[in-house]
């Protein structure tokens, strides 16, 4: 059985708008009715490839129907009189009457592009699906963003309100404006973002309940590892104290690491320098191995230890504060998702 429709696909230039005017040409010739082209569907990704379609096919008629070209008739008509294996008269004539019916009646002259044709279709049934018949589609999707976080922001809802209040106190923190918009715009992107949609599906799951759980363990275990931090760094300081041997730092790096690290403003490069000093041997200068060297080799190999667990911590409140900043964009960003 012959399909009801064809598909062409191919590659630019390859020649697909001229064998689509042909299968379109050859179809409203072939038939007997005059208004045939009114069964016709043509579909294209583009305006402008369906702009071009029309205009081919029209002026292909127009050529078509004109005696005179049958002497040097181009490459497009020679091809469905092949298909057709009509006369050239025969061709001739029924060009200038199907040309005539489709001007007439060009509203029925369906060349057009999938989204248009769709949403041709939508405003047909736009009662049937309970929408307005006289809706707008927005291409743009940055208009689509600004409407769901202006209603985000226009929202009377208690929990989005003191969403927006945390993120803003958080930037305010951070030394930044408290003026958030801006930032919920661009995590609206995310929506749009093929490689992060399916993670945006994912914390659409995620109640605003849930989301103030996971900030409370989040701050508990938070709250944790700071307590570590402390005793740690007390550890070392009692273990510094307790050394009977003048102890000689390279450079007092390590000195001024801890120092660094009690008022929570060290670097993670700093922390690689250190750890690269125990692994060349040289926490300490060169004359405390030489004095007393088997109390340097322990000394050097206890607070290996002991900067080791400092590490972890680190480490671990780092971790955290990253999934605490991230779980309010993430909240807000569902809120987002479901105005849109």
């Amino acid at each position: 059985m012959t399909p009801a429709f064809e598909i062409i696909n191919a590659s630019a230039g390859s020649g697909k708008t001229f064998a689509l005017a042909e299968r379109v040409l050859t179809k409203i010739l072939k038939s007997q009715d005059d208004d045939y082209f009114k069964r016709i569907l043509a579909l294209t990704f583009t305006n402008k490839a369906a702009q071009e379609m029309k205009e081919r096919v029209l002026y292909s008629l127009k050529e078509f129907s004109i005696p005179e070209n049958n002497k040097n008739p181009s490459p497009l008509f020679i091809e469905v009189k092949k298909r057709l294996n009509f006369s050239n008269e025969e061709i001739n004539r029924k060009s200038k009457t199907r040309l005539i019916k489709i001007l007439h009646d060009f509203s029925f002259f369906q060349i057009d592009t999938l989204d248009s044709f769709s949403h041709h279709i939508i405003r047909s049934f736009a009662n049937e699906l309970n929408y307005s018949s006289d809706f707008n589609v927005t291409i743009n999707h940055q208009d689509i963003i600004e409407e769901a976080v202006s209603q985000v922001f226009n929202n009377n809802n208690k929990d989005q309100n003191n969403l927006l209040i945390d993120f803003a106190i958080k930037k305010i923190s951070e030394g930044k404006s408290w003026d958030v918009e801006h930032d919920l715009k661009e995590f609206a992107e995310a929506i749009f973002n093929e490689n992060q949609f399916k993670n945006v599906e994912d914390s659409s799951s995620t109640s605003y309940k849930g989301y103030n759980k996971l900030k409370r363990d989040l701050e508990n275990k938070k709250q944790n590892e700071l307590r570590k931090k402390t005793e740690i760094l007390q550890k070392i300081d009692i273990f510094l104290r307790a050394q009977e041997f003048e102890i000689m730092f390279t450079r007092n790096a390590f000195p001024k690491f801890l120092d660094k690290v009690k008022d929570n403003d060290f670097t993670w490069k700093a922390v690689s320098s250190i750890e690269s000093l125990f692994l060349k041997g040289t926490l300490i200068k060169k004359a405390c191995y030489d004095k007393t060297p088997s109390q340097a080799m322990e000394f050097v190999t206890k607070m290996e230890e002991l900067f080791l667990k400092l590490k972890t911590i680190l480490v671990n409140i780092s971790t955290i504060n990253s999934f605490e900043n991230s779980v309010t964009p993430t909240a807000l960003l569902k809120t987002i998702k479901k105005t849109f």
